[in-house]
């Protein structure tokens, strides 16, 4: 699990400082190029680092980018409002491909659980991926940046980290059924 969640803030840590930075002060334009500087340093890093850098992550700075930049030339906050839909679609659909899952997954667990339950399991996280991408349109279509940053801010980490302990849970049931419970230490 921890393996996951390191993966899951690195990816999205830009983002994370976007909302988390509108939400407190409402300044989208300056969370923006604050946002993008932070992207930028985290790839300057692990570029020197030599550690890999994610397609998920580049992805997710390109759509910053693009959708922050029009924000900031035409003054209108929906289109960086657009860019949880955006980039959820996209991880949805890269989630539809068969075993995405196992990078995130340590080695006892792919190593025990049938390629089928990691297959399904990666598609039911591409179905919560899309369903918040549609319920992201309805806030960003309703609500002003501040509360949708809010919103984008904690519902959709909220319902990821249930998603993540309901699939740690059940895979840890399915490897112990099948390997046996853990010794105790």
């Amino acid at each position: 699990m921890r393996i996951a969640l390191t993966h899951l803030l690195l990816d999205f840590l830009a983002g994370a400082f976007f909302l988390l930075f509108v939400a407190l002060t409402g300044n989208v334009p300056l969370g923006i190029v604050l946002a993008f500087g932070v992207g930028l340093v985290q790839i300057a890093v692990q570029k020197y680092l030599g550690a890999p850098i994610p397609p998920i992550q580049l992805m997710a700075l390109g759509l910053m980018v693009v959708l922050g930049g029009l924000t900031l030339i035409s003054s209108d906050s929906r289109f960086i409002m657009l860019k949880p839909s955006i980039s959820r679609t996209a991880i949805g659909m890269i989630m539809l491909r068969r075993g995405w899952l196992g990078r995130y997954l340590p080695d006892i667990a792919r190593n025990a659980l049938p390629p089928r339950v990691i297959e399904r399991t990666g598609y039911a996280w591409a179905g919560l991926m899309f369903g918040l991408a549609a319920l992201n349109l309805v806030v960003a279509t309703l609500f002003d940046a501040q509360v949708w940053s809010l919103y984008a801010l904690f519902a959709p980490t909220v319902a990821k980290a249930i998603g993540l302990v309901v699939t740690y849970l059940v895979l840890r049931t399915l490897v112990n059924r099948r390997l046996g419970p853990a010794p105790a230490e």
